[in-house]
């Protein structure tokens, strides 16, 4: 009897231990990445926009047809940020075009406020070397980018594709790429003022555009509650 005991109390410990035993975590799923070396977008008959890489590469881009859209952001390529477009009834208009990113219809360049039909092969191309496509992010170059700065209250929280970072600010001035480590946001200074967060400077290189509308943010002027940062 004190044998069969103890065996069983072996295999019972046995067990509860398996019970215990955590289950092994799945592995994030991988993310999609966009094609390399943008070279096009293409606009179908049936409405959709694809997004054209070297050697014909083709990959579906998810664009919303009520609102309009930064394709940089919607596609996680940041060296096309800031070229805005919306869709509407007789196509595609390109609302905004960077000053150093060519759109290109054939031979012909194309500007905002123009209207693409459905059929139609854009190319795109950074117009000067000076637009780097990978800004130094230092300590926040895990986040991914395209970034967008969040505001709530005296609390600023920096997210991107694959991540967040959140920071309470103190009183006084302070300067972002200092306080996060990332040398490409040196010079982006902000102070709290009341229950919000005032733009104190923005450095040269660096546009910060309501999430939004769109609009180009100033010093001197509150954080909304969404920020799209743009290099």
């Amino acid at each position: 009897m004190g044998l069969a005991a103890l065996v069983g109390g072996g295999l019972l410990l046995l067990l509860s231990r398996r019970r215990r035993r955590p289950r092994p975590t799945l592995p994030p799923a991988p993310v999609h990445p966009a094609p390399e070396a943008i070279e096009g977008l293409e606009y179908t008959p049936d409405l959709a926009l694809w997004l054209v890489g070297r050697g014909g590469r083709r990959q579906p881009l998810a664009a919303p047809l009520d609102a309009p859209f930064d394709l940089g952001q919607l596609a996680r390529v940041p060296h096309l940020s800031g070229l805005r477009l919306a869709h509407e009834a007789g196509g595609l208009r390109v609302l905004r075009v960077p000053t150093d990113l060519e759109v290109s219809q054939g031979t012909r360049l194309l500007q905002g406020g123009e209207v693409v039909r459905p059929g139609t092969l854009l190319g795109l191309a950074v117009a000067h070397p000076a637009r780097s496509p990978h800004p130094p992010l230092g300590s926040l170059v895990g986040l991914g980018l395209p970034l967008s700065l969040h505001a709530d209250g005296v609390s600023l929280r920096l997210s991107g594709p694959y991540g967040e970072h959140a920071v309470t600010l103190s009183p006084g001035l302070v300067d972002l790429g200092t306080l996060l480590g990332a040398p490409a946001l040196e010079g982006l200074r902000v102070t709290v003022s009341g229950p919000r967060v005032l733009l104190a400077t923005v450095p040269a290189g660096l546009t910060l555009r309501r999430t939004a509308d769109g609009a180009e943010l100033r010093p001197g002027t509150y954080l909304p509650p969404e920020t799209r940062l743009e290099w």
